[in-house]
């Protein structure tokens, strides 16, 4: 991982950083949601961060309630080298909303990863990148189960969510490497 001699620990903020790789020995996820359809099937997409100047998006997801990869509560997918990124919800909510992973497609050239997934209720999100990691986290101290968006109250559905300043342990990962 990154900086192994920082004195304090890593934050999944930390992951978007341009030399940022998984250790070689790291475990692969069950399922692998840079090649596989639907492996992220009803995780939640959390947030999003963009970082303009290096061409990197990441993605924070929600896995305490995704179907196929339960060795890890949170989910962040980075892509560098972004050539395209969009976050399209069809209609506008003005409440939280909890954007359930439905159709999950990812692919890949020699050149780009490309993804594109659909979330309930109503929205779409598409990336294509020349390089693509997936990291599949456990973050201290979350509840076994994500909070109920419809108390409203947000510092309390936040105090049951991961965020990019959360401390974490890595699980598992992949990556897309693409053409060097």
């Amino acid at each position: 991982m990154a900086h192994p001699d920082r004195l304090t620990p890593l934050v999944l903020e930390d992951l978007m950083g341009a030399d940022v790789r998984p250790p070689k020995n790291t475990e692969r996820p069950e399922v692998d949601p840079l090649v596989d359809a639907d492996a992220m099937e009803e995780a939640q997409l959390l947030d999003v961060r963009i970082d303009a100047l290096r061409r990197t998006v990441g993605l924070l997801f929600e896995l305490r309630v995704a179907m196929n990869l339960r060795h890890s509560d949170v989910a962040v997918v980075i892509a560098h080298g972004v050539r395209d990124f969009a976050f399209e919800p069809h209609r506008w909510y003005p409440k939280l909303t909890a954007w359930s992973v439905g159709i999950w497609t990812p692919s890949a050239s020699n050149e780009y990863f490309n993804l594109e997934f659909g979330m309930d209720p109503d929205a779409d999100c598409r990336l294509v990148a020349d390089r693509a990691c997936f990291y599949g986290v456990e973050v201290p101290g979350l509840p076994a189960n994500p909070p109920d968006y419809t108390t409203y109250d947000d510092d309390l559905i936040r105090s049951g969510l991961p965020s990019w300043q959360s401390q974490f342990t890595l699980v598992n990962a992949t990556t897309f490497e693409g053409a060097q």
